[in-house]
């Protein structure tokens, strides 16, 4: 929002015409496309042209779903080096490997209609026309999607698995408590509180959109038999997190074991407050896990600018902030940084175009790359 020192407007740029860039327009149309469908282990290998690769990128371009790993591999033209050492630590690169290779969901081989598909997914569909294979297209759209956003999801989910593992002997004195800030449908709490929660156990969910937190208390139900599974709708930027439990919680005074949010916090205005709110809701050793998008990748940017011609907007991101000041505001709330991981998906894709080719997994390139 305007005056937030947080938030970055959305840049644009006038592309520059492919010639000033030594491309032809087919060539740097499909260059994403090409490159992804090698990352993605060759699932595009159907696209039998340029011309029907320039197409398939085209339509997904006006999608206006912006996925960074997507439009990163046209660096490979713009001759930029490619360091992963650069972004992410070696180990974490292999844990995030490890993450893609269990995020994997593809569709079903000859689906038809595309009527189970993503709405960003039908929407390439239908753009790309009957020279290209839109059923691997779409599967390679879906690839991409799932494997990086399911893999950060699930970086969270395995920290708060090994968060409760250490708090189970609380069990006997009432049980552990958790809490998921912007559970979305729950598919990640339902798959913590199954592999590390019990009967004794209470989970407490919260989200802005009351059709989220319906389907989310049910998949928690139904993967954990729990003590209790409660729900909050509510918008962060409008009300306190203390008041929002507190109409509910006995007592009020109530503390977390482990607290989450995976994908909120570019959400929140007052990230400060909240964050000083979390700290003071937490019981003694909890653990606070959280995820989010960083601000102001200088390495994405100038591949974007330098070989697309502008930045796309990324949807749904309305208070910016690099992971400096995250590291800050977690800091000046009172919470120990026990452990810190920076995750760059585009690095991945990029290192799986750089090492691999035609028939090569992202997991088979990273780690010949590693």
């Amino acid at each position: 929002k305007t005056g937030s020192s947080h938030c970055k407007p959305t840049r644009r740029y006038n592309p520059p015409p492919p010639s000033a860039m030594g491309l032809s327009t087919p060539q740097l149309l499909a260059r994403p496309c090409l490159a992804l469908g090698l990352a993605a282990g060759g699932l595009a290998a159907e696209l039998a042209s340029v011309e029907e690769a320039a197409r398939a990128s085209c339509a997904l371009h006006w999608t206006g779903f912006n996925l960074s790993p997507m439009l990163a591999p046209a660096l490979l033209k713009a001759g930029e080096p490619v360091d992963p050492s650069e972004h992410l630590a070696g180990e974490a690169l292999r844990r995030f490997n490890g993450e893609i290779a269990r995020g994997r969901r593809l569709k079903a081989e000859g689906a038809s209609g595309g009527a189970d598909l993503p709405y960003a997914v039908r929407q390439c569909w239908a753009g790309v026309g009957a020279g290209v294979s839109s059923a691997s297209f779409a599967r390679t759209f879906d690839f991409a999607y799932n494997s990086t956003l399911n893999a950060s999801h699930e970086l969270v989910e395995q920290a708060v698995v090994h968060a409760l593992a250490g708090r189970e002997t609380k069990a006997e004195a009432g049980g552990r408590s958790v809490l998921s800030l912007g559970c979305g449908d729950g598919r990640w709490a339902a798959r913590y509180a199954a592999a590390a929660m019990g009967p004794s156990d209470e989970l407490m969910l919260l989200d802005l959109h009351g059709a989220n937190l319906a389907a989310a208390a049910a998949l928690a139900n139904a993967s954990a038999q729990l003590r209790s599974v409660r729900m909050f709708e509510a918008n962060m930027n409008e009300r306190s997190l203390s008041t929002v439990l507190g109409q509910s919680r006995e007592g009020g005074n109530r503390l977390f074991d482990v607290i989450e949010s995976s994908l909120m916090f570019h959400h929140i205005e007052d990230m400060a407050g909240l964050l000083q709110e979390v700290s003071a809701l937490l019981a003694p050793a909890g653990r606070f896990v959280f995820l989010d998008v960083v601000d102001h990748n200088v390495f994405e940017e100038r591949m974007l600018s330098k070989v697309l011609g502008y930045i796309p907007p990324f949807h749904g991101i309305e208070f910016f902030r690099n992971h400096s000041e995250m590291l800050a505001l977690v800091s000046s709330a009172g919470l120990e940084v026990v452990e810190y991981t920076r995750v760059d998906p585009s690095t991945l894709f990029l290192t799986a175009v750089r090492a691999g080719g035609p028939g090569r997994t992202v997991v088979e390139s990273l780690n010949t790359e590693l």
